[in-house]
């Protein structure tokens, strides 16, 4: 589980994007809207870097787009790619937190979510 430090964070940017965010983790995830955009959270790693508690945490972000049925996956894949520019230029005012990298768009049809989804996951290091 990653950090509330970095959920917190990345939660604040959310609605620099053109797509609406909707938090979907433990909440209702049927949005009233066409398209919107959630985020996941993954911790991969921790480790010691200093001897004065100092840690620094790895993980990955994944923010997916939904849009429902009517909306044409390229109207989808066209606000991922535009909000994944956005997100890689977000910065923290404290520079604890560094998004390192981001993956191709991924998409899913058909998985039990009535919407056509768009995932890019992003690589992230945190200093703790």
């Amino acid at each position: 589980m990653s950090s509330a430090y970095v959920r917190n964070l990345v939660r604040s940017w959310m609605p620099s994007l053109s797509t609406p965010f909707v938090e979907t983790i433990n909440e209702e995830q049927n949005p009233d809207v066409p398209l919107w955009v959630t985020v996941q959270f993954d911790q991969t790693g921790r480790e010691r870097i200093t001897f004065c508690e100092q840690y620094t945490e790895t993980g990955t972000i994944t923010l997916s787009w939904l849009g429902r049925p009517g909306v044409g996956d390229a109207e989808v894949i066209a606000a991922a790619e535009q909000d994944a520019a956005t997100f890689m230029g977000m910065t923290d005012p404290a520079a604890r937190l560094v998004v390192t990298n981001r993956s191709a768009p991924d998409d899913f049809e058909g998985q039990g979510v009535p919407a056509f989804q768009v995932d890019i996951t992003f690589d992230y290091s945190y200093l703790s």
